[in-house]
Protein backbone atom coordinates (compact mmCIF):
# COMPACT_ATOMS: atom_id res chain seq x y z
CA UNK A 1 0.00 0.00 0.00
CA UNK A 2 1.46 3.27 -1.09
CA UNK A 3 1.88 6.55 1.35
CA UNK A 4 -0.85 7.98 0.17
CA UNK A 5 -3.36 5.68 0.54
CA UNK A 6 -1.84 5.53 4.19
CA UNK A 7 -2.37 9.04 5.24
CA UNK A 8 -5.97 8.85 3.48
CA UNK A 9 -6.94 6.41 5.04
CA UNK A 10 -5.67 7.64 8.96
CA UNK A 11 -7.21 10.91 8.26
CA UNK A 12 -10.96 9.52 7.30
CA UNK A 13 -9.92 6.91 10.42
CA UNK A 14 -9.44 10.47 12.44
CA UNK A 15 -12.62 12.12 11.73
CA UNK A 16 -15.03 9.16 11.80
CA UNK A 17 -13.69 8.37 15.32
CA UNK A 18 -13.54 12.23 16.62
CA UNK A 19 -17.50 12.14 15.29
CA UNK A 20 -17.95 9.17 17.39
CA UNK A 21 -16.42 10.53 20.17
CA UNK A 22 -18.63 13.84 20.13
CA UNK A 23 -22.17 11.31 19.70
CA UNK A 24 -20.91 8.65 21.98
CA UNK A 25 -18.16 8.21 24.47
CA UNK A 26 -17.73 4.97 23.92
CA UNK A 27 -16.83 3.36 20.31
CA UNK A 28 -17.81 -0.35 19.17
CA UNK A 29 -16.69 -2.22 16.08
CA UNK A 30 -19.91 -2.10 14.60
CA UNK A 31 -19.67 1.70 15.08
CA UNK A 32 -16.69 2.11 13.16
CA UNK A 33 -17.06 -0.84 10.54
CA UNK A 34 -20.72 0.67 9.81
CA UNK A 35 -18.86 4.45 8.97
CA UNK A 36 -15.53 3.81 7.81
CA UNK A 37 -14.86 1.82 4.33
CA UNK A 38 -13.46 -1.55 5.01
CA UNK A 39 -9.94 -2.23 5.60
CA UNK A 40 -7.50 -4.18 3.26
CA UNK A 41 -6.56 -6.37 5.98
CA UNK A 42 -8.05 -8.50 8.88
CA UNK A 43 -10.40 -6.93 13.10
CA UNK A 44 -8.34 -8.83 15.62
CA UNK A 45 -10.50 -8.45 19.14
CA UNK A 46 -8.54 -7.96 22.65
CA UNK A 47 -10.76 -8.61 25.69
CA UNK A 48 -14.83 -8.55 25.38
CA UNK A 49 -16.57 -12.01 25.27
CA UNK A 50 -16.51 -12.82 21.86
CA UNK A 51 -15.20 -16.60 20.83
CA UNK A 52 -11.24 -16.31 19.78
CA UNK A 53 -11.04 -12.71 21.15
CA UNK A 54 -7.20 -12.35 22.76
CA UNK A 55 -6.42 -12.12 26.68
CA UNK A 56 -3.92 -9.35 25.82
CA UNK A 57 -2.63 -6.58 23.30
CA UNK A 58 0.33 -7.66 22.83
CA UNK A 59 -0.41 -10.81 21.53
CA UNK A 60 -3.23 -9.62 19.03
CA UNK A 61 -0.42 -7.51 17.88
CA UNK A 62 2.04 -10.19 17.55
CA UNK A 63 -0.60 -12.35 15.51
CA UNK A 64 -1.41 -8.99 13.07
CA UNK A 65 -0.19 -8.26 9.62
CA UNK A 66 0.63 -4.78 8.25
CA UNK A 67 -2.88 -2.96 7.41
CA UNK A 68 -4.61 -5.24 10.33
CA UNK A 69 -6.98 -3.48 13.27
CA UNK A 70 -6.79 -4.38 16.91
CA UNK A 71 -10.10 -3.52 18.34
CA UNK A 72 -9.38 -3.18 22.08
CA UNK A 73 -12.26 -3.69 24.51
CA UNK A 74 -12.91 -1.91 27.68
CA UNK A 75 -10.28 -2.93 30.52
CA UNK A 76 -7.41 -2.72 31.86
CA UNK A 77 -4.56 -4.67 30.42
CA UNK A 78 -1.06 -4.69 32.14
CA UNK A 79 2.22 -5.01 30.63
CA UNK A 80 4.08 -2.67 28.12
CA UNK A 81 2.70 -2.70 24.44
CA UNK A 82 5.04 -2.63 21.93
CA UNK A 83 3.46 -1.72 18.27
CA UNK A 84 5.97 -3.09 15.68
CA UNK A 85 3.13 -3.43 12.56
CA UNK A 86 1.67 -1.08 10.77
CA UNK A 87 -1.39 -1.10 12.16
CA UNK A 88 -4.41 0.27 13.43
CA UNK A 89 -4.76 -0.05 17.37
CA UNK A 90 -8.20 0.75 18.62
CA UNK A 91 -9.53 1.13 22.14
CA UNK A 92 -13.49 0.96 22.64
CA UNK A 93 -13.04 4.15 25.05
CA UNK A 94 -10.41 5.58 26.32
CA UNK A 95 -12.11 6.73 29.78
CA UNK A 96 -11.77 2.48 30.79
CA UNK A 97 -10.07 0.67 27.96
CA UNK A 98 -6.46 1.39 29.94
CA UNK A 99 -2.84 0.06 29.23
CA UNK A 100 -0.92 -0.34 33.08
CA UNK A 101 2.77 -0.19 32.29
CA UNK A 102 5.09 -0.46 35.49
CA UNK A 103 8.14 -0.87 33.45
CA UNK A 104 10.65 1.19 31.28
CA UNK A 105 7.89 1.63 28.69
CA UNK A 106 4.32 1.34 28.87
CA UNK A 107 3.97 1.81 24.95
CA UNK A 108 6.54 1.82 22.30
CA UNK A 109 6.28 2.09 18.64
CA UNK A 110 8.75 1.06 16.34
CA UNK A 111 6.99 0.51 13.35
CA UNK A 112 5.85 2.90 10.80
CA UNK A 113 2.34 4.01 9.60
CA UNK A 114 0.58 3.44 12.69
CA UNK A 115 -2.86 4.54 13.81
CA UNK A 116 -3.68 4.66 18.13
CA UNK A 117 -6.91 6.25 19.54
CA UNK A 118 -9.48 5.62 22.66
CA UNK A 119 -6.78 4.08 25.36
CA UNK A 120 -5.73 5.88 28.38
CA UNK A 121 -1.85 4.76 29.15
CA UNK A 122 -0.91 5.00 32.66
CA UNK A 123 1.25 3.82 35.36
CA UNK A 124 5.00 3.95 33.46
CA UNK A 125 8.34 3.40 35.39
CA UNK A 126 9.72 6.34 37.47
CA UNK A 127 12.13 8.04 34.75
CA UNK A 128 10.58 5.89 31.68
CA UNK A 129 8.93 6.76 28.92
CA UNK A 130 4.70 6.41 28.99
CA UNK A 131 4.65 6.67 25.21
CA UNK A 132 7.92 6.40 22.77
CA UNK A 133 7.61 6.57 19.16
CA UNK A 134 10.85 5.41 17.99
CA UNK A 135 9.33 5.20 13.89
CA UNK A 136 7.84 8.06 11.46
CA UNK A 137 4.26 8.37 10.06
CA UNK A 138 2.07 7.14 12.87
CA UNK A 139 -0.43 9.27 14.77
CA UNK A 140 -1.64 8.85 17.75
CA UNK A 141 -5.13 11.27 18.34
CA UNK A 142 -7.21 11.29 21.43
CA UNK A 143 -5.94 9.36 24.24
CA UNK A 144 -5.07 10.25 27.92
CA UNK A 145 -1.64 9.81 28.87
CA UNK A 146 -1.68 9.59 32.24
CA UNK A 147 2.17 9.00 33.63
CA UNK A 148 3.27 11.82 35.61
CA UNK A 149 6.69 10.94 36.40
CA UNK A 150 7.61 9.83 32.83
CA UNK A 151 8.29 11.16 29.59
CA UNK A 152 6.67 11.20 26.22
CA UNK A 153 9.25 10.87 23.82
CA UNK A 154 9.10 11.15 20.05
CA UNK A 155 12.10 10.36 18.25
CA UNK A 156 10.80 9.50 14.59
CA UNK A 157 9.65 12.02 11.67
CA UNK A 158 6.76 13.50 10.90
CA UNK A 159 4.56 12.42 13.64
CA UNK A 160 1.54 13.46 14.93
CA UNK A 161 0.01 13.63 18.78
CA UNK A 162 -2.91 15.20 18.61
CA UNK A 163 -6.41 16.06 21.12
CA UNK A 164 -5.53 14.28 23.77
CA UNK A 165 -5.03 14.84 27.79
CA UNK A 166 -1.53 14.50 29.14
CA UNK A 167 0.01 14.18 32.24
CA UNK A 168 3.64 13.72 32.10
CA UNK A 169 7.23 14.67 33.31
CA UNK A 170 8.03 15.81 29.96
CA UNK A 171 8.00 15.85 26.22
CA UNK A 172 11.72 14.78 24.12
CA UNK A 173 10.98 15.65 20.70
CA UNK A 174 13.52 14.57 18.39
CA UNK A 175 11.88 13.65 14.84
CA UNK A 176 11.03 16.70 12.30
CA UNK A 177 7.78 17.38 10.77
CA UNK A 178 6.01 16.51 13.41
CA UNK A 179 2.49 17.86 14.89
CA UNK A 180 1.57 18.72 18.49
CA UNK A 181 -1.91 20.38 18.42
CA UNK A 182 -5.03 20.39 20.61
CA UNK A 183 -3.95 19.00 23.58
CA UNK A 184 -4.12 19.83 27.57
CA UNK A 185 -0.92 19.22 29.26
CA UNK A 186 -0.97 19.26 32.97
CA UNK A 187 1.82 19.15 35.78
CA UNK A 188 4.78 19.19 32.74
CA UNK A 189 7.55 20.44 35.14
CA UNK A 190 10.22 20.51 32.04
CA UNK A 191 7.81 20.96 28.89
CA UNK A 192 8.56 20.71 25.66
CA UNK A 193 12.49 19.73 25.00
CA UNK A 194 13.71 19.77 21.23
CA UNK A 195 17.03 18.15 20.12
CA UNK A 196 17.96 18.62 16.52
CA UNK A 197 14.16 19.01 15.65
CA UNK A 198 12.47 21.44 13.28
CA UNK A 199 9.41 21.99 10.91
CA UNK A 200 7.96 21.05 13.48
CA UNK A 201 4.11 22.22 14.25
CA UNK A 202 3.10 22.82 17.80
CA UNK A 203 -0.64 24.27 18.07
CA UNK A 204 -3.71 24.77 19.63
CA UNK A 205 -2.23 22.94 22.85
CA UNK A 206 -3.49 24.49 26.95
CA UNK A 207 -0.62 23.67 29.30
CA UNK A 208 -1.48 23.71 32.98
CA UNK A 209 1.02 24.08 36.16
CA UNK A 210 3.80 23.35 33.12
CA UNK A 211 7.13 24.25 31.73
CA UNK A 212 7.85 25.38 28.37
Amino acid sequence: MNKKHFIKKYIAIGIILLFVGICNNQATPTDILGTCSPSRGIWLYVGGSGPGNYTTIQGAINDANDGDTVFVFNGTYYGHVNVNKSIQLLGQDKNTTIISGYIAYTVSIVSDWVFMSQFMIQNGKSKGEGVRIDSSHNSVINVIIDTPVDEIRISGDNNTLSSSSIWCDRIFLSGSGCIFSGNSITNNYFGIYFLDSWDNIISQNHFFNSGL
